[in-house]
């Protein structure tokens, strides 16, 4: 999915898909709800396959490894649910949350390039930079890692111009 926010037009990418086309006719505070009830169902499925990998159960071994593979990718879907309403706060901690429970996936290197590109978003080039300066810390051989060195570049001239953010 290609996305950003329109002030950076160095890193902007194509907007996503038009989500008023793929509408359900709920109104805003029910979709809010249903997204509240599925982020606390992913967390509740992430705290329950942490606690079977601690106490070691290998007789349900497929089921939690089936929960390694796919609560990640369920996390992203979340993370850019919401970055498509714009909902840049609620992503960033969908995506922290992936990076900090998968720090091994390659879901989370992008999550966490995600990371830095909402801290974009929200007009907070400190916290952008500290996010990754962190993806470089964890994830130097990344693909991604061009993409945010670029980031912090353009930050960078942007603060030698006087520009704001």
């Amino acid at each position: 999915m290609r996305w950003f926010c329109a002030n950076r037009a160095e890193l902007r990418l194509e907007a996503p898909p038009d989500p008023e086309r793929y509408g359900t006719g709920l109104s805003a505070p029910d979709v809010r709800k249903g997204k509240l009830a599925i982020a606390m169902l992913l967390i509740f499925l992430l705290t329950l396959t942490i606690f079977y990998e601690w106490k070691g159960a290998r007789t349900i071994g497929s089921t939690v490894r089936a929960r390694r593979e796919t609560l990640p990718k369920s996390l992203k879907t979340l993370g850019e649910q919401y970055i498509v309403e714009k909902e840049y706060l609620e992503a960033i901690i969908v995506f922290e949350t992936l990076v900090e429970a998968y720090p091994e996936s390659a879901l989370a290197e992008e999550a966490l390039w995600r990371v830095g590109l909402c801290w974009l978003c929200l007009d907070d080039d400190d916290m952008a930079i500290e996010a990754w300066e962190r993806f470089l810390k964890l994830y130097p051989k990344s693909e991604y890692a061009p993409k945010v060195r670029q980031g912090y570049l353009i930050i960078m001239k942007d603060r030698l111009r006087g520009i704001p953010a």
